[in-house]
């Protein structure tokens, strides 16, 4: 049987550990009901509510951490590696962390960030090139004497589509002092180096030849009719090789009068005569489709090959970067009838495995989400308690669910 002194030291423990409205408000000290105690019961209360107090652990709210009993603030940023934009700025919460852009020089995701304004890294313009505007209308373009190459601005140089002077003329120097010249025997006319050699005197060339300009100079070539190397020309005639005329066929005529007929048995092939039925031939249908064979006689023009059918309708596709819509052709195969699907980008989120999510977006066809999925918090402390406001500590699993401590038996409780 318990005596006095005992049932009021456990009636104190027992408020100690439920807190009370006997207690003070400090943790672990007895109210004036202490008082009323003997020295020896006062010692024994004191120990029995140190022992309590060293054996309670502390819990610690989510976002937080037991450190030596004292609940810290969880630093997310701090404890992984942030994935932020170097102009951005860490900002731990409660179960992750997220990345804010420095306003308000930047601008963007937190993750990515972009100057806000031309007076930040010229915008991100680059060098060698002028930012305009504000935000998400900022505007680059390159200074006078650079042209936008890979994303920046380069220096103009004769390299570069030859500086702009276009084919026929020479480049040379860059940037503002490109200069377009026209070689040696030819003059601008504005767009273009025009030779003008073959002004006077036909360049040198013989009266029956013509006059053309190349990088080494003039080039005569004898006209039609006419034989020699072009600075001195022949008439032709029928005495000279048959007047060029294919073995097959007649000379007739002189200089530019000078004709060939195919003699009977031959018809005019190319540049020559050849034998009548040797000749190739083509039978089209409506969409282009040939059959190929030869001409069986030299005059009657009758080809023996038989042209395709037309195939008809044909099946196909109109598609965009994310998918393709089907139709089908006209009667040749062209003329898709089928109208690609619209680009379209869509919101995604990613989340951890305790179900905190982050949103994004994902590209113009659906993939690569850009949102990061929130760290998972790892085991919670928690508590079971019974009736009477006794508890017994644990932990949750890594998503704060699931409290595996037991209730202590409350079949002892005094009131």
């Amino acid at each position: 049987m318990r005596s006095a002194g005992g049932a009021r030291i456990a009636k104190l423990v027992r408020l100690m550990e439920r807190g009370g409205d006997s207690m003070s408000s400090e943790p672990c000290r007895p109210s004036s009901l202490a008082d009323s105690l003997g020295p020896r019961q006062l010692v024994l209360l004191i120990a029995a509510l140190t022992a309590s107090c060293q054996s309670s652990p502390v819990v610690c709210p989510a976002g937080y951490v037991n450190q030596a009993g004292t609940c810290v603030e969880i630093d997310h940023c701090a404890a992984v590696t942030s994935l932020c934009d170097p102009h951005a700025t860490c900002v731990s919460t409660e179960r992750a962390y997220t990345c804010i852009c420095l306003a308000p020089h930047w601008q963007g995701s937190g993750f990515s960030c972009a100057p806000a304004d031309c007076a930040t890294e010229n915008g991100g313009c680059g060098a060698n090139a002028t930012c305009s505007g504000a935000g998400a209308d900022i505007a680059c373009s390159c200074a006078p004497g650079y042209a936008h190459v890979a994303g920046g601005c380069a220096l103009i140089t004769c390299s570069m589509n030859n500086g702009g002077c276009g084919p026929t003329f020479t480049c040379s120097g860059s940037g503002l002092g490109i200069q377009c010249e026209c070689p040696s025997g030819y003059s601008s006319d504005g767009t273009e180096c025009v030779f003008t050699l073959c002004q006077t005197d036909n360049g040198g060339c013989d009266p029956n030849a013509t006059c053309a300009g190349s990088p080494s100079g003039v080039v005569c070539t004898c006209r039609a009719g006419y034989t020699g190397n072009g600075v001195t020309c022949t008439e032709l005639t029928c005495a000279m090789n048959n007047g060029g005329c294919d073995p097959n066929a007649t000379c007739a005529g002189a200089g530019p009068q000078l004709t060939c007929t195919c003699n009977p048995g031959y018809v005019a092939a190319g540049n020559g005569c050849q034998p009548c039925g040797t000749q190739s031939c083509q039978v089209c249908n409506d969409c282009g489709d040939c059959a190929s064979g030869t001409l069986d006689t030299c005059s009657s023009g009758i080809c023996n090959a038989s042209a395709p059918t037309d195939p008809g309708p044909q099946p196909c596709q109109a598609c965009s970067s994310c998918g393709c819509a089907w139709g089908t052709t006209d009667d040749c195969g062209n003329g898709c009838d089928a109208v690609p699907p619209p680009d379209a980008g869509s919101s995604c989120e990613a989340c951890n495995d305790c179900g905190d999510c982050n949103f994004g977006f994902t590209d113009a066809c659906g993939y690569g989400c850009d949102a990061i999925a929130p760290l998972d918090p790892g085991p919670q402390s928690c508590e079971a308690c019974n009736s009477c406001g006794e508890c017994g500590f644990g932990s949750s699993d890594e998503c704060g669910n699931g409290c595996d401590a037991t209730a202590p038996d409350d079949s002892d409780c005094y009131y």
